[in-house]
């Protein structure tokens, strides 16, 4: 989650300010070259929508309506929306992301000239770019400088991953039809990190993989009398297809095979061995893994991720426009009797005044 000290104030002045029943709403898009040097402040948007998902391969995606506006240049140009909250003479602002202007439909209305444009993070920069040949990584390189030189091979050089002493342990060569996302997601798979993303400033990010039991929880919500819930939240049940005992094997004739294997036998678990009285198994093979703990904690991972998608709740709220990647949230819900620990795995934002956010977030699962 975004920090929400900013604009002089506290944490607890933000949250009054985020809680107010009179507070205001702002939007502002701010233009930036390809080089995201600004140009201006765009006053031409007419209503845009940004989504969010954690677990998508190009995780930040906006809709955005604008009258035709010459100043911009619609192949090269970005867009980083940004929302201001306002209560009590107070505005706190938050940036919403960098996205690049792709498929910008043109349309007539009344002799007024509309762009519609469907807008995707810098994500989309190393999805559309591939080798032009096998790509080889030789053994014994740093995994993170490996990783940092793909992206800066796409032109890209702000780059925010947290480095590792870890390295590649045999050779490496990718197919060509890999793109250049699919080969650094690769590598962030081996060494348990995860997936690659790009902050709200552009950045591109991704850290070591932390269990969501071990993770602090970063925001509380719950239905009292400062609630920015809105009615209509769901819940979503699904048992019958988690697994219990997950297998995961490394394949690769360079190096000594590897195995892990865990096995959820909690008796407090409803998807256990214990409480379903029987196994069933997901096996999976890789091609490569960094060493032997990344294998174990990469078994445990899809274990957590496999476990907690049998409680899934979609709940609307007031513009909270904080979230980020994977928030752990609070949620306490009388209506539905909740009152939980859950994950953020996709949030949706209408950009205009009175508009909601809407939250899907999955049960935190302690095996």
């Amino acid at each position: 989650m975004l920090s929400l000290e900013r604009n002089g104030y506290s944490e607890e002045e933000v949250k009054e300010i985020l809680h107010a029943s009179n507070r205001q709403e702002g939007f502002r898009y701010r233009l930036l070259d390809k080089d995201e040097i600004e140009k201006g402040w765009l006053d031409t948007v007419q209503r845009s929508r940004i989504s969010y998902s954690s677990l998508a391969k190009i995780k930040r995606s906006a809709n955005i309506t604008m009258i035709e506006d010459n100043t911009v240049d619609y192949l090269n140009d970005r867009i980083q929306p940004w929302i201001d909250i306002t209560a009590m003479g107070k505005t706190v602002s938050f940036p919403m992301g960098v996205f690049l202007l792709n498929s910008p439909k043109r349309e007539d209305d009344k002799n007024v000239i509309f762009r519609e444009i469907e807008a995707y993070d810098k994500l989309q920069i190393l999805e559309e770019d591939s080798f032009e040949e096998r790509y080889f990584i030789p053994a014994g390189e740093n995994y993170v400088n490996a990783i940092s030189s793909i992206i800066m091979s796409a032109g890209e050089t702000s780059i925010q991953i947290t480095p590792t002493t870890l390295t590649t342990l045999t050779d490496k060569e990718f197919d060509l039809e890999l793109t250049k996302l699919d080969i650094i997601n690769k590598l962030l798979e081996e060494l348990n990190y995860y997936s690659l993303r790009v902050d709200v400033e552009g950045n591109y990010v991704s850290e070591p993989y932390i269990e969501p039991s071990a993770k602090p929880i970063d925001y509380v919500y719950r239905t009292d009398k400062k609630s920015v819930i809105v009615a209509g939240a769901s819940e979503d049940i699904d048992l019958y297809s988690v697994k219990n005992v997950f297998v995961v094997f490394v394949d690769n004739p360079d190096k000594p095979p590897l195995r892990s294997i865990y096995v959820n036998d909690n008796p407090n678990s409803i998807t256990s061995t214990e409480s379903r009285g029987r196994r069933l198994a997901d096996v999976r093979r890789l091609e490569d893994i960094a060493d032997q703990s990344a294998l174990d904690s990469y078994t445990r991972r899809i274990a957590i991720n496999a476990t907690n998608i049998y409680s899934h709740i979609t709940f609307p709220t007031a513009i909270m426009p904080m979230h980020d990647y994977l928030d752990t949230l609070q949620i306490q819900y009388s209506p539905l009797g909740v009152s939980d620990i859950y994950q953020e795995t996709s949030w949706e934002i209408d950009l205009q005044v009175g508009g909601e956010m809407r939250h899907t977030v999955r049960k935190v699962v302690y095996l």
